[in-house]
């Protein structure tokens, strides 16, 4: 999409994604192709999880399609 979600949210939970996925070789360059490792967690996992956050967050019978929303229409707060 349009829009940046590296920020300072974003880049903690690269770092413990790091620590869950790549140090322990989870996720290796096989199974995260054509990405990069690196680049998988940051295109895939970091979005992917904060949409699961928010969605913990808001509660109730909310979508995941509800949780993205919020993610994209937040992605610029702040600035």
């Amino acid at each position: 999409p349009g829009h940046s979600l590296w920020d300072e949210r974003s880049c903690f939970n690269y770092k413990i994604l790091i620590e869950l996925f790549l140090n322990p070789h989870i996720l290796t360059p096989i199974n995260s192709f054509p990405l990069k490792p690196q680049d998988y967690i940051q295109e895939v996992l970091v979005p992917e999880t904060a949409i699961r956050l928010i969605l913990e967050d808001i509660g109730g019978n909310n979508s995941l399609e509800v949780a993205q929303k919020i993610m994209i229409d937040s992605s610029d707060f702040g600035e």
